[in-house]
């Protein structure tokens, strides 16, 4: 399934490694693929692809919503089977340029149950809009998608969860994307909020020239460890820490420690990886 608005053009630098057409930006889920079964996994991430995030990031201030839901409502999750799990990718401060494509991923525990589950997902971006005179004063966040959905199912046998192999090689897969097309008119903002200090002007009614492809994007080893390692950092600076995590040293207390401990926290819960794959707080149930 597959969501685009109209593709416009913009001679910007685009991937040199999944390179796609300037003057569009697309969002897809890499992970997990629609109708596969895992195997249970308290530690299987969600995760996305920002393509020409580099180019476009800055301007539009992307960010992710998405929700997992469990329709199978097991006894033991079945509060939750209607309400669902946000596993938002947290995409504030991210460095855009870090990366192309960039990678953004949350992890939830809720996989540990066997159940089937429909994750859905949509984007927002900051947009602007030029005023009758031609002068922007400020900017307006559009949705740009319809919640998009995928169905999986977490089973006893199922596949164990490879970020690696299920994206190699480009192969066939049937997953979401969105596509919005940017055209050539930045604008600095006058107005609050200032999620951007420049934003670009959506194309809304091109015709669509970029057709997406969200198989097209991998996950290579290199990320797939920096994601591993960011859900074992959070874990290891939590409160209920693994037996499997080193020992935590011993607090010494000084009139300023108070704070510094309260930074520490703050960054291990903000915890950036390698290739500009950005780590979220885990929702833990």
């Amino acid at each position: 399934m597959r969501w685009s608005l109209a593709a416009a053009s913009l001679a910007v630098l685009g991937s040199s490694v999944d390179a796609i057409s300037a003057g569009v930006m697309e969002i897809d889920l890499l992970f997990p693929r629609e109708n596969e079964t895992y195997a249970p996994d308290a530690n299987m991430p969600v995760v996305f692809s920002i393509r020409n995030a580099a180019a476009y990031g800055q301007y539009l201030a992307p960010s992710i919503t998405a929700q997992l839901i469990n329709t199978t409502a097991v006894p033991d999750d079945s509060i939750w089977a209607s309400i669902g799990y946000w596993v938002d990718p947290e995409l504030d401060g991210a460095n855009w340029t870090s990366h192309e494509p960039y990678l953004a991923y949350s992890f939830n525990k809720a996989f540990r149950f066997e159940a089937s589950w429909t994750l859905s997902w949509r984007v927002w971006l900051t947009g602007c809009k030029a005023d009758d005179d031609g002068v922007h004063r400020g900017h307006t966040g559009y949705y740009v998608s319809d919640w998009l959905n995928i169905t999986l199912t977490t089973k006893k046998g199922g596949k164990t969860p490879d970020l690696v192999a299920a994206t190699a090689d480009g192969r066939a897969c049937d997953s979401t994307a969105v596509v919005v097309a940017i055209t050539d008119k930045l604008f600095n903002v006058t107005e609050p909020p200032p999620q951007v200090a420049t934003c670009a002007v959506l194309d809304l009614a091109a015709t669509p020239t970029h057709a997406a492809d969200p198989c097209k994007a991998t996950i290579d080893s290199a990320a797939a460890a920096s994601i591993s390692a960011a859900l074992v950092e959070y874990q290891c600076n939590g409160d209920n820490a693994p037996a499997s995590c080193p020992p935590k040293p011993s607090p010494t207390y000084t009139k300023h420690s108070a704070a510094a401990q309260g930074l520490a926290v703050m960054g291990a819960a903000s915890f950036t990886g390698v290739l500009g794959a950005v780590f979220v707080g885990l929702l833990w149930a």
